[in-house]
């Protein structure tokens, strides 16, 4: 079980995009539930890789890299794209958690980011 993944708490996530706007609507959509809490935001690769969370929810493109560029940490990382999934092979061959695709986000991210910290749902 990653670090800050400790039965019975919430999965401690850090969210990770260039755009602010797209970090509060993924910040919305994992306020529904009390499986996550949200505890950082970064807008790089670089400033993610310091940023605390036990799971990272990332967008595919970032200013200094790629999703796959934060693949290679000790922690999950669960991708959300609008990319249909002959498009985003590259991430999945990577080694990530799990990619999500935006228009399913509300039915999956949270419990994506539960499954990639190794817990089931409450």
């Amino acid at each position: 079980m990653p670090d800050g993944a400790t039965a019975g708490e919430p999965v401690t996530v850090v969210l990770v995009d260039a755009m602010a706007g797209v970090r509060d609507g993924l910040r919305w959509v994992l306020a529904t539930t009390r499986d996550v809490v949200v505890v950082a935001e970064a807008a790089t690769v670089t400033t993610a890789r310091d940023a605390p969370g036990a799971v990272v929810v990332t967008g595919l493109h970032l200013p200094d890299g790629t999703a796959a560029d934060l693949v290679s940490q000790a922690r999950p990382v669960v991708v959300h794209t609008w990319l249909p999934p002959d498009e985003r092979a590259d991430v999945e061959l990577s080694g990530a958690a799990a990619v999500v695709r935006h228009g399913d986000l509300r039915a999956q991210l949270a419990a994506a980011v539960v499954a990639a910290a190794g817990r089931s749902t409450r």
